[in-house]
């Protein structure tokens, strides 16, 4: 029965939208924006938000708005418009829950138990001015739908339970597009043109930005080339899960904070055995800092390094995504023994940045000295062996030598029964300043040489050469540590 209502329906449909002429000129991006109800965790509430796809501004007039939940964990409640009084109050037009939909060949895992809302909320008259939606990146809020739910909160891994109906996705189960309408004059409206339609998946609650970023380690740069080194991942040191978590709980002197991150960031084998240019080199972390305040931490996560010095998501390939809007912010990259940077100026971060290459010189970055210049390009400082924000040869005050937890990381290997010192300890350690797989203290090609005591040496400012002179890492403490 189901399926001949399907095909009644959508006969109805393409016949309804034959006449319409999609005018191609305004674009529109719509997505769910999902939080649990302020002291009532068993309600869903689930604001509908869309915004300009190009870079034109139109005016919002008639919705008609059509999506598919799952009924097996989730049950609509109520749903209200968010336009104020120029527009009619939101209008339920079908509310279907229970339908049995497994033999339409569709493409939701939640078919045996689907259910489908449509709604519309239209401009009450056409010859006045109405809501104007954004084109700056920015979302505008047209209705807010409520649902009891445990779907949302569950496993990260689950399938969408929220889905916009479009042609390409839901035509199977009858109704296709989300409908919208842009005023263009006294008395009309025309259609326009859904172009991203996001749904509503469990790790994927909430706002979404894009970084594109490149920059190299000191440590693994090839000299004369324009690649890093992989030798970690080539000799399968490379974690899968990312390293900064396990470190900030160790309290291993790693100041920096997994300040919004619940989940732990993990790549595959898959990813970490591709060659080549996009190669994986190592984990990076990194931080977004408000625009106003940059001593404030927005959102953090972990991401992959490429050979190339790309910085990339766990597919080894995509920009970097992180769950806050669309804005400018302070960008830091840092490195579990490398020193990290931040921009020196806040950045625009939306679904289409522009990259920040902090291997270029011209590139402006916060402080003095931030990076370590080699040949014609800019790296991150190397041999922080502690994780700290010091490179520290001897002395101390400031921190203790990065020399030191080099001596005890190979001292106490438990492979080093007779605990040498001239014991190779291999494996995935930031010890292992110079990123090649072996921590080696003392004799020839040792990490203590170059990265450490050579970059003190050398640094523009330590003019009298002195070997207790220390590097700080270029990046404004957080308002709780002043």
């Amino acid at each position: 029965m189901f399926c001949q209502y399907v095909q009644k329906v959508w006969i109805i449909l393409l016949m309804g939208f034959s006449s319409l002429s999609i005018s191609g000129q305004n674009q529109y991006d719509i997505r769910f924006l999902t939080q649990n109800e302020p002291n009532n965790d068993s309600i869903m509430s689930v604001i509908v938000q869309i915004r300009s796809a190009d870079t034109l501004s139109w005016e919002l007039a008639g919705q008609n708005y059509r999506m598919y939940y799952d009924a097996s964990n989730m049950d609509f409640v109520s749903a209200t418009s968010l336009l104020g009084d120029q527009y009619q109050a939101l209008k339920l037009i079908q509310n279907a829950a229970h339908i049995d939909a497994s033999d339409t060949n569709g493409t939701l895992a939640f078919e045996e138990d689907l259910g489908f809302l449509n709604f519309t909320i239209d401009l009450l008259n056409l010859t006045e001015a109405s809501i104007s939606v954004p084109n700056d990146g920015t979302w505008l809020s047209t209705a807010e739908l409520f649902f009891t739910s445990s779907r949302l909160s569950s496993s990260e891994n689950a399938e969408a339970c929220l889905v916009w109906a479009r042609f390409e996705k839901t035509a199977a189960y009858a109704t296709s597009f989300v409908d919208i309408s842009s005023r263009v004059g006294s008395n009309k409206a025309e259609t326009i043109e859904g172009l991203h339609y996001f749904d509503c998946l469990t790790n994927e609650i909430g706002s979404k930005t894009f970084l594109k970023a490149r920059v190299y380690l000191q440590a693994a740069l090839e000299r004369g080339s324009e690649l890093m080194e992989d030798k970690l991942r080539v000799q399968n040191y490379l974690p899968i899960e990312e390293p900064y978590g396990a470190l900030i709980a160790s309290k291993n002197n790693f100041h920096y904070e997994h300040f919004n991150n619940n989940w732990k960031e993990k790549t595959t084998s898959t990813v970490l055995e591709v060659s080549g240019v996009n190669a994986i080199v190592d984990w990076l972390f990194l931080e977004l800092r408000n625009k106003e305040n940059y001593n404030q931490v927005v959102a953090t996560r972990s991401a992959l390094l490429q050979r190339d010095g790309d910085v990339v998501d766990m597919d080894g390939i995509s920009k970097v995504a992180f769950d806050v809007e669309p804005a400018f912010y302070y960008v830091c990259i840092r490195h579990r023994n490398h020193l990290g940077v931040m921009t020196n100026q806040p950045i625009l971060l939306n679904e289409s940045p522009d990259i920040i290459d902090f291997s270029k010189p011209s590139t402006p970055i916060y402080g003095e000295n931030a990076r370590k210049q080699i040949d014609d390009k800019m790296a991150l400082w190397g041999g922080n062996a502690d994780s700290n924000e010091y490179i520290v040869f001897q002395g101390g005050g400031v921190a203790l030598p990065d020399t030191d937890i080099m001596f005890f990381d190979m001292l106490q290997d438990k492979n080093n029964v007779n605990q040498s010192l001239n014991f190779i300890s291999k494996g995935y350690s930031a010890s292992d300043v110079n990123m090649d797989g072996r921590l080696i203290y003392q004799g020839g090609n040792n990490d203590i040489d170059e990265l450490i005591f050579y970059n003190i040496i050398t640094h523009p400012k330590n003019m009298t050469l002195f070997t207790n002179f220390y590097k700080k890492e270029q990046i404004p403490k957080l308002d709780k540590e002043q």
